[in-house]
């Protein structure tokens, strides 16, 4: 279940859920492939990697938490970048998702750090006790959420 903590690092994309950070393998498992920089990834390196389902395309960020050299599949996917032009279904806690109205976000009572663009808002914060940072954006002429980033890097592997 999604649940109503909406800083509590969970994300639903195509109807599955993920706990942030997830392993690599749980994309995976649910149909996902590497669509670029599959293979291995360094020590302790970070590295930004597109997962690829059917048509659908999913921006993440992974770490390799490991003191050697690992498949890709083997690190940690500590951020996800859902976009409404490349998914066709990606919602956060409390009603966040891919087309929600920004009327709905503006009601969430979460203070936002806002930058205005010609042809979107990004609202952006991080929560001070679970260290989970979203990001928000939204198209000027829709109204509604066209993309939104989540972030969770605090482990205890």
């Amino acid at each position: 279940m999604l649940g109503d903590a909406l800083f509590a690092g969970t994300v639903e994309i195509d109807g599955a859920l993920y706990q942030l950070p997830a392993p690599g393998s749980a994309f995976l498992d649910n149909g996902w492939e590497f669509y670029n920089k599959p293979g291995f990834l360094a020590a302790g390196a970070a590295d930004q990697i597109t997962l690829a389902k059917g048509e659908q395309k999913l921006n993440a960020r992974v770490q390799n938490l490991a003191e050697v050299q690992t498949l890709t599949e083997n690190c940690v996917v500590y951020e996800v970048e859902a976009d409404g032009k490349t998914l066709s279904s990606a919602k956060l806690p409390q009603g966040v998702e891919l087309g929600t109205a920004k009327s709905a976000v503006d009601g969430l009572g979460i203070e936002f750090y806002t930058n205005e663009y010609s042809d979107y808002f990004y609202y952006n914060t991080t929560d001070k006790d679970t260290n989970v940072s979203i990001g928000i954006r939204i198209g000027t002429e829709s109204q509604k959420v066209e993309l939104f980033r989540i972030e969770h890097r605090e482990w205890n592997y």
